[in-house]
């Protein structure tokens, strides 16, 4: 049987002068990641970026085991993750969430 995942969408439209500091927050291993990854729950992060030229836009995709794991998550680290989303604000001009998905099999 394939494991269901839950993913959360978000997309980011960055100045360029902060591309290097948005990539290494957002991105794999970035402090981002480093949050989640307390949760033994959670299973990665990608960070995609637009071949557009005209302006940066990202993708990010956060993928937990279960939507319930990541509630809970959000219940137990909700100090920390409010604090890193109030540090974060500065890296972006833009910040949409596109909504929640459940991988099919």
């Amino acid at each position: 049987s394939t494991l269901t995942m839950f993913r959360i969408i978000w997309r980011y439209q960055v100045a360029a002068a902060q591309q290097p500091v948005f990539e290494s927050t957002y991105g794999s291993s970035g402090a981002w990641e480093k949050l989640f990854a307390q949760s033994g729950a959670f299973l990665g992060t990608d960070l995609f970026k637009s071949v557009q030229a005209d302006f940066l836009s990202y993708i990010v995709i956060d993928q937990w085991k279960s939507r319930e794991d990541y509630v809970n998550f959000l219940l137990l680290q909700a100090d920390a993750y409010q604090q890193l989303s109030e540090q974060c604000k500065k890296y972006y001009k833009a910040e949409e969430r596109l909504g929640e998905f459940l991988s099919q099999p």
